[in-house]
């Protein structure tokens, strides 16, 4: 069992304690790639550009981040295993990628009313 395979099990037990340099091992180890940004890590499967998050620079990290890195892989396992089944679309692996991208919606729409909320404060 390769070094991100032991830990992606250990992040499915306990999402809790998990820095940037694990998550970074995590996502590298699955092909990610990576991007810096000004105060975030953004990580997007080559393959599967659908597959995005991003990392936040601190040592330790909130238990979201480990949940989604989990989330994220297990999408791209199931992706990746489709591929190898029917090259061709397959209604769940499209059921998938649109419960991906409402993630990516929702989150665009909070990030946007905060912003307001902030320009109202001034």
């Amino acid at each position: 069992m390769a070094a991100h395979e032991k830990l992606l099990e250990k992040m499915r037990v306990s999402s809790a304690g998990w820095g940037q340099d694990d998550l970074r091992r995590l996502y590298e180890g699955y092909g990610f790639a990576r991007r810096e940004g000004a105060n975030h890590t953004f990580y997007q499967h080559p393959d599967h550009p659908q597959l995005t998050a991003s990392v936040a620079r601190h040592n330790e990290l909130p238990n979201g981040y480990a949940q989604t890195a989990v989330v994220l892989v297990a999408l791209l396992l199931q992706l990746q295993e489709q591929a190898e089944i029917a090259p061709v679309e397959t209604e769940s692996s499209r059921v998938t990628t649109s419960a991906t991208s409402a993630k990516t919606v929702s989150n665009k729409k909070r990030k946007a009313k905060n912003r307001s909320r902030k320009g109202k404060r001034k």
